[in-house]
């Protein structure tokens, strides 16, 4: 399989099956949802953090937030709009839910921007300030308290942020509460999630990485600014947002998308993009070049988009000017977006982002699917939001601004209006292009010459599915066979739009090159991938790529690129080719061989790659995300996913001795020793070593070697080690 065709499937097939499994479908489908979406929806989060916290975020109650603080740190609070520091208060909670609890010592501030010069404020609450840095409440560290004071529904956040994590967008969860300060009954507002580490936890596979707040001037050009890092704030380090853009920018037409890849998560871009174009959600990258987060996952080193803000939207407009009728593909009235532009200048991707417009059109963005729970969430704050002291909009207003326009605020249409006339028109403009198709499965993964191979395609299409074919080619000969969603013949279900094929058994060492395409009901084809195979060999073997030595007591032999001592070990390429590190995984559980995907690695031919085991990840590439035992333990390196993660080498090692490393007496030998001196970015050398007893264990694919615990005392290596990949 081609590198390039590699990152396609990973990303798009990870994207859906892996991403996706983490978010949980909200509100649930309806009974007559079609087959098809139950096969892209988010599932359902499990994180005890997202469980716990949701009793907070429940957006089927109305909580209750009482805050008691002095009288003139309150009139302060109101009266100086400009004020971002928190002011110190008590705060009691209760909901339908919940039974009231008091939490002293918080910090209140006002939040916003155009919302602070509004009569109804936007408060934010913070239980981590005045000296409770980990302090968390129902596993949340902060609450928005939002006036949404363009959205006389108080809804439109909470409807926009439904749909994008339905589709498996990460985006914050809106609830709602009442609040009182010293008794001043202040509202009802939308309880919003506060995008934080507690929020990257439950979405991400850690929250280790840069998280950037976009609140302005985040254009996404070279040179641009508005990022705020709102992580690792200490160390302050932009190389990986600059790298980011310097690639978006700077990388020529015929590198670009096999370059994108490796730095964003193009899909979940592509998906955000069509969900807000259908919400008309102008506030935002693609029209103001603001209001978003931008999160750098270590785990996949790809950044990811994170939508924010929301009361501009579903029909208030008062700077796009279009927001019905306004071109899909052409959004923005403003140019100078590479984010969104240098996408869809790529026709393999302008298909995706029509195909995910299409997909969105045909069902979660229609009124047959939104205004059940529209409805239900109106039903449940209509009296309280008309009761609310400071709402600042006329009773008739709640009810009439669902079907048209109000002479008051920004609402050039109503809420359930704009999203039929949205609908409308967003499918009079797609593009004609063949049905969507996404790879589903292939069993088995890793085939040997008995196995016949089952492969499976999620195919849909709003003019129907006419035809579907796997095409596969072996030794340049191609063979053409049908796929079926007839519950016959491999396919498990009939009519659920999995279509199913199978490419019979083939000789050991066979490469099998295939790819699915389909016709709809007008006679359009499509293909995937657009322009490339996918491939699976018979009887796969790994590459050959060894551990070659390793320091796990670093206490002053060589620096990295940070000038810390930290542990290391050595990858050793002993073949002819330049093996490509990216999508392999390091682990030290080979319980849990997904532990760390390396990211954009090579190594040469007869070449090493250090890599640094300081669970520092945000330091760079060859960072990873864990640490050596100095008492032992196990350390494994994992192939791809395509490649089910089969075992590349693995070792045990025993306790081990400041400053002496554990290697092969020679690189790439059997034999493990300890070096007195050791020799990151340079050949193992026997002269400096001290023999072990080793112990052959097949089953673990290397050796278990127990080190020589009184070897000497290392010698300190003068010249500091250079990070990138180098041969010796």
């Amino acid at each position: 399989m081609s590198m390039q065709v590699t990152l396609l499937y990973k990303h798009l097939f990870s994207f859906f099956i892996i991403l996706l499994a983490a978010w949980r479908p909200f509100p649930a489908l309806a009974q007559d949802a079609p087959a098809w979406l139950r096969h892209i929806i988010a599932g359902e989060i499990t994180d005890p953090g997202y469980v716990e916290s949701q009793k907070i975020l429940d957006p089927y109650t109305i909580s209750t937030v009482r805050i008691t603080m002095a009288p003139d740190d309150y009139e302060f609070l109101i009266n100086n709009t400009g004020n971002n520091e928190y002011l110190p208060a008590e705060m009691s909670y209760e909901s339908p839910t919940i039974p009231l609890q008091t939490i002293e010592q918080v910090g209140i501030r006002l939040r916003g921007a155009v919302a602070r010069g509004v009569r109804k404020k936007s408060f934010k609450i913070s239980f981590q300030e005045f000296g409770f840095d980990d302090r968390e409440f129902y596993s949340l560290r902060k609450l928005n308290l939002n006036c949404d004071f363009q959205d006389p529904h108080l809804m439109r956040a909470k409807t926009c942020t439904d749909l994008f994590r339905l589709m498996g967008v990460p985006a914050a969860r809106v609830g709602y509460a009442k609040l009182y300060i010293n008794g001043d009954y202040r509202g009802l507002f939308a309880n919003s999630e506060e995008i934080d580490k507690a929020f990257l936890r439950t979405r991400f596979n850690n929250n280790d990485g840069n998280l950037y707040k976009c609140p302005g001037g985040a254009t996404m050009q070279n040179g641009a600014g508005g990022y705020e890092l709102q992580t690792n704030e200490a160390a302050a380090d932009y190389t990986d947002i600059r790298n980011f853009i310097d690639v978006l920018n700077n990388t020529s037409s015929d590198r670009f998308k096999r370059e994108i890849e490796k730095v964003l998560n193009v899909d979940e871009m592509l998906l955000y993009t069509a969900c807000n174009v259908l919400l008309g959600a102008w506030d935002d990258y693609w029209v103001l070049a603001k209001n978003f987060y931008f999160y750098h996952d270590l785990s996949t080193d790809l950044f990811n988009y994170i939508p924010h803000d929301f009361d501009g939207s579903l029909g208030t407009d008062w700077y796009h000017g279009n927001v019905a009728y306004g071109n899909v593909y052409t959004w923005s009235p403003n140019s100078g977006r590479p984010m969104v532009d240098n996408l869809l200048a790529v026709p393999e991707y302008r298909n995706r982002y029509t195909h995910f417009l299409m997909l969105l059109c045909m069902w979660p963005f229609s009124l047959e699917a939104m205004e059940p729970e529209i409805d239900r969430t109106a039903d449940m704050i209509r009296e309280t939001l008309i009761n609310d002291p400071y709402w600042g909009w006329q009773a008739s207003d709640f009810n009439d601004a669902f079907d048209h326009s109000i002479p008051r605020g920004n609402v050039k249409y109503g809420m359930k209006e704009y999203i039929r006339l949205r609908r409308t028109s967003a499918l009079q403009q797609l593009e004609r292009i063949g049905p969507f198709i996404r790879p589903q499965n292939r069993s088995p993964l890793l085939p040997n010459e008995l196995d016949a191979v089952t492969v499976s395609a999620l195919v849909v299409d709003r003019e129907g599915v006419s035809t579907v074919n796997l095409v596969y080619q072996v030794d340049n000969s191609s063979t053409n066979i049908a796929m079926f969603d007839n519950g016959a013949g491999g396919d498990e279900t009939a009519d659920d739009f999995i279509y199913t094929a199978i490419i019979p058994a083939m000789s050991d060492s066979t490469q099998v090159d295939y790819y699915i395409e389909a016709t709809n009901g007008a006679g359009r084809r499509s293909r995937y991938p657009e322009s490339d195979w996918l491939s699976y060999r018979i009887n796969y073997q790994p590459p050959k790529l060894l551990i070659n030595e390793l320091l796990a007591q670093n206490d002053s032999t060589c620096k990295d690129n940070y000038d810390e001592y930290d542990d290391w070990f050595e990858l050793y390429n002993p073949g002819d080719e330049i093996i490509d590190l990216y999508g392999m995984y390091v682990s030290d559980n080979l319980s849990e061989p997904r532990k760390w995907r390396l990211g954009d690695l090579s190594i040469p031919p007869k070449g090493f790659l250090l890599l640094w085991a300081d669970d520092d990840t945000e330091q760079g590439a060859q960072h990873v995300g864990f640490k050596l035992s100095g008492d032992g333990e196990v350390l494994g390196l994992f192939d791809t996913d395509d490649h089910a993660n089969m075992p590349i080498d693995q070792l045990r090692y025993g306790a081990q001795t400041k400053d002496i490393s554990y290697g092969r007496t020679t690189d790439g030998a059997d034999e493990w020793i300890s070096f007195n001196q050791p020799t990151p970015g340079r050949g193992n050398r026997d002269s400096t070593s001290v023999p072990d007893n080793l112990v052959d264990i097949t089953d673990l694919g290397g050796a278990i070697a127990e080190p020589n615990d009184n070897s000497p005392a290392a010698e300190t290596i003068d010249n500091l080690i250079d990070n990138n990949v180098q041969t010796k």
